[in-house]
């Protein structure tokens, strides 16, 4: 299942298409209109996918849940109008968590920052009051546990926070900084441990070290390091991975000698890195994703490439090109052998063997 921009002469819309992976054949579709002019694509999100429905955000917020088999609306919710969202400049970016059938939302509205919403009803189950005065990044919500408390991170525009996670308190703003607040943030909040927090942003911003405690019932964050992106490890689009000990990114533009190298660098130091690729090895805003103990990497210009991930390094298998891309930033998808790529107007699915 994938989410697409459809433009016609007659009507515009955001829609959600679902594929045979084996054939390709179209199985359903569901969409809606909502004009709007194109910058750089459209679709910006990855669908979650339960037994009982399938949940997408929109270009310009709106959240739609179908059934995943039949593509039937089960319900919606356009953040704009619920929550007077502030759509950010590139679309919405932000990604659906789902935590226990509760489909958990970071509108950053007038008055609302966090919401639960029943994923089988749409009803509204929690909130959390924008007291911060966030607005709408395109970073997504991350569910991680801190001082063995579950917690909501988010990296908004404005601020980072933590949010609880837990049944009896869930929605209950925890903490927060205004110490890192970059314009523009793309690449999701990434645990390195149960107190500290990798925070990565584009144009400019580069990384930030964020250490969260909890005396008593007192939380704290503070920023114990933060680096432009030619100091250390970053990221402008995708949200680094770790792995096997090592944090895995793609380097920004602004990245010095090693601007859009992959690399890998050890959690507990963010400013060397312990392996990057060679010189020709550049993939720009591209999408990378670990599957069996390889790295696939996705060129933003269609190429793909596939790394041994060794201890310290990685060893380059096989590169290929995969398609003439155009804005090929989405993320990859897996799923019984097949990888599906995308760039801003074609889809290809790879069996991998």
């Amino acid at each position: 299942i994938r989410r697409q921009r459809q433009m016609c002469i007659r009507d515009s819309s955001d829609a959600l298409r679902c594929f045979s992976l084996e054939s390709g054949k179209e199985l359903w579709r569901r969409w809606y209109r909502v004009p709007m002019k194109r910058n750089h694509g459209f679709s910006r999100t990855v669908p979650v996918i339960r037994d009982g429905y399938v949940i997408t955000i929109g270009p310009q917020g709106h959240v739609m849940c179908c059934d995943p088999v039949t593509g039937d609306l089960k319900w919606g919710i356009d953040m704009q109008k619920q929550f007077k969202t502030e759509v950010p400049f590139w679309y919405t970016g932000q990604c659906p968590c789902v935590d226990d059938d509760v489909l958990v939302l970071a509108p950053a509205g007038e008055e609302t920052l966090l919401a639960g919403v029943d994923c089988l009803t749409g009803e509204i189950v929690w909130s959390t009051p924008n007291t911060l005065g966030y607005k709408m990044s395109h970073s997504s919500v991350m569910p991680m546990s801190l001082s063995n408390k579950r917690t909501y991170v988010y990296a908004g525009v404005g601020g980072v926070c933590g949010v609880s996670a837990e049944k009896a308190d869930r929605g209950t703003l925890l903490w927060d900084t205004k110490k890192w607040q970059p314009s523009v943030i793309a690449p999701s909040p990434l645990r390195l441990s149960s107190s500290r927090i990798f925070l990565v942003a584009g144009y400019g911003t580069g990384g930030a070290l964020l250490q969260v405690d909890k005396a008593g019932s007192k939380w704290t964050a503070t920023v114990l390091d933060q680096y432009k992106a030619d100091k250390g490890l970053s990221s402008e689009q995708q949200t680094p991975i770790l792995y096997n000990d090592m944090i895995i990114s793609v380097m920004p533009k602004d990245g010095g000698g090693l601007r859009g190298k992959l690399v890998c660098f050890s959690p507990t130091d963010l400013h060397n890195p312990i392996w990057s690729s060679a010189a020709d090895e550049r993939f720009g805003l591209g999408p990378y994703l670990v599957i069996n103990k390889h790295l696939f990497v996705f060129k933003d210009d269609g190429e793909l490439y596939v790394y041994e991930i060794q201890s310290k390094a990685m060893k380059l298998l096989k590169k290929q090109r995969v398609m003439d891309g155009v804005d090929a930033w989405g993320p990859m998808a897996y799923a019984d052998g097949m990888l599906v790529l995308r760039d801003a107007h074609t889809v290809k699915c790879l069996k991998i063997v």
